[in-house]
């Protein structure tokens, strides 16, 4: 892989603060699972210009909860699929026991996916499936 595609790749995880609005503070790139952090639905997937936005729903509701959208770095296509792309969303709950159960809607944005994309096809245009939550979403590039 090429210098550039890995810089790129490893701003594509993200890290979603939750108090009055979503901040988006890049972190490090790495292959986290979704089952490597506490429970969450993840529901609704839509994608507008370059920003991924999921529902996504939680125990909780008393502590700050963080959420990483999470990417191998891979595209694959399966014989009877388009080309996709496999995102989970990874949620820390940072030990809430509160019983609440809010629904939020946050966004992580794609650029860095389309530019690996780009290096990797050598084109300026295209599409892929992202699949994230049990659902699935087209993203034009």
């Amino acid at each position: 892989m090429a210098a550039s595609s890995w810089v790129l790749l490893q701003t594509m995880l993200f890290h979603i603060l939750f108090s009055t609005g979503a901040i988006v503070v890049p972190v490090p790139f790495s292959n986290c699972q979704h089952a490597d952090g506490d429970p969450a639905e993840i529901a609704n997937p839509s994608v507008t210009g370059d920003q991924l936005t999921v529902s996504v729903s939680y125990s909780g509701g008393c502590e700050e909860h963080s959420f990483q959208v999470c990417w191998d770095g891979q595209f694959v296509r399966g014989e009877t699929e388009a080309l996709h792309a496999n995102l989970e969303v990874w949620h820390h709950a940072n030990s809430d026991t509160c019983e609440a159960y809010p629904t939020d809607m946050i966004s992580f944005d794609l650029a860095p996916l389309k530019q690996a994309w780009r290096d990797t096809h050598g084109q300026e245009t295209g599409s892929v499936l992202l699949k994230i939550g049990g659902d699935s979403v087209t993203y034009q590039i």
